[in-house]
């Protein structure tokens, strides 16, 4: 039985953490997973990563120029039975790839195989990583996620350059854009939120 289980909030973080967060509030919450050190790339925005409770586990966060944090991933623990992250309550680390893919497609979640190391499930914003490990098969794809990448609604939408007349139903380059998915409200005008539950 693994001793702890993260929940993925979809569009929103992970367990305790939520995106927009600021730096203090994420540093309080990983503190649990080890020790918090500075992962900032030379010019780049803050980003934070845990080292400590698995050599190989680690939580990073990253923060936009503002402070509030934006995106996290999860790199998987070489004991699973430390520690588990979930996805539609799924447990990402210690199930065969083929059976989590499985089991999301089942729910009706589309899966990005655009880059068959790493699945993306664009309307979750959730990406998911296939490359390295120990265990592969024949192919070389790891057998187990090695991370998960979780990041607010919107973040794997764009808006297309040229669909400028609504005349014909595409996008007017004026137009705001708003999709409704599953947990979240994503708009095109610069605003992302959770869709009320």
């Amino acid at each position: 039985m693994t001793e702890r289980v993260l929940e993925v909030r979809v569009g929103s973080g992970l367990d305790n953490l939520r995106f927009g967060m600021d730096e203090p509030q994420v540093r309080a919450e990983l503190i649990s997973y080890g020790d918090v050190v500075d992962a900032t790339a030379p010019g780049g925005s803050l980003a934070l990563r845990t080292q400590g409770l698995d050599d190989s586990f680690s939580i990073c966060a990253a923060f936009k120029s503002d402070g509030a944090l934006f995106t996290l991933e999860v790199w998987r623990p070489e004991d699973v039975n430390l520690i588990d992250v979930k996805l539609y309550d799924i447990p990402l680390f210690a199930t065969p790839v083929e059976r989590v893919l499985a089991r999301i497609s089942e729910l009706g979640h589309r899966i990005d195989f655009d880059d068959r190391w790493h699945p993306v499930l664009p309307e979750a914003s959730i990406g998911l990583d296939r490359e390295g490990g120990d265990d592969c098969d024949d192919d070389g794809f790891a057998r187990h996620f090695q991370s998960i990448f979780i990041a607010p609604c919107g973040y794997y939408f764009f808006r297309r350059p040229g669909l400028d007349s609504t005349a014909n139903g595409s996008l007017s380059d004026s137009a705001p854009l708003v999709i409704a998915t599953r947990g979240c409200r994503i708009s095109f005008d610069g605003y992302v939120d959770d869709y009320p539950r």
